[in-house]
């Protein structure tokens, strides 16, 4: 023989706090009045919410409007510095000009075998190369170079 038994469980009970269900065991509670408990504190969770929500926003509001004030102030230090950088007396002809200077740097360190003649010998001291012929390499060099000039033609 197989019976089978059907426990239908109402939404609101199954998401019932715990703490209700324990008092409507124990008869404290009906079912209706833990149901308006229930839905009561769900109510003062979403103003919670809600209220949290407002709080965050406006205090984001304040950072956002603290740091556009900020920048506005760099910016505004910024223009009067390269404002007052131009001087007043400069000829329109270099008015609107730019130039920079772009270049590609190496080091080289190390020795060559360039045979250079004998090494300078002064005294007991060897200048110039090494005692072998080699000579020493320590040095930066410049690979290559750009000189760029730019004039602003219309205002």
């Amino acid at each position: 023989m197989i019976v089978a038994l059907t426990f239908v469980v109402s939404p609101a009970w199954a998401d019932r706090d715990p703490l209700l269900e324990v008092l409507i065991r124990k008869g404290i509670l009906t079912p209706a009045e833990a149901d308006q408990i229930q839905k009561e504190a769900k109510e003062l969770e979403k103003e919670k919410e809600k209220k949290v929500d407002n709080k965050v926003a406006n205090s984001e509001q304040k950072v956002s409007n603290g740091v556009n004030e900020k920048v506005a102030a760099v910016e505004k230090k910024v223009e009067k510095n390269a404002a007052s950088w131009v001087p007043e007396n400069l000829p329109d002809a270099l008015k609107g000009l730019k130039v920079g200077v772009l270049a590609y740097v190496g080091y080289m360190v190390g020795d060559t075998p360039q045979f250079m003649g004998p090494p300078l010998k002064v005294g007991n001291q060897y200048y110039g190369r090494n005692n072998d012929g080699h000579i020493g390499i320590n040095k930066f060099y410049l690979e290559r170079g750009y000189l760029n000039i730019e004039k602003e033609i219309t205002p």
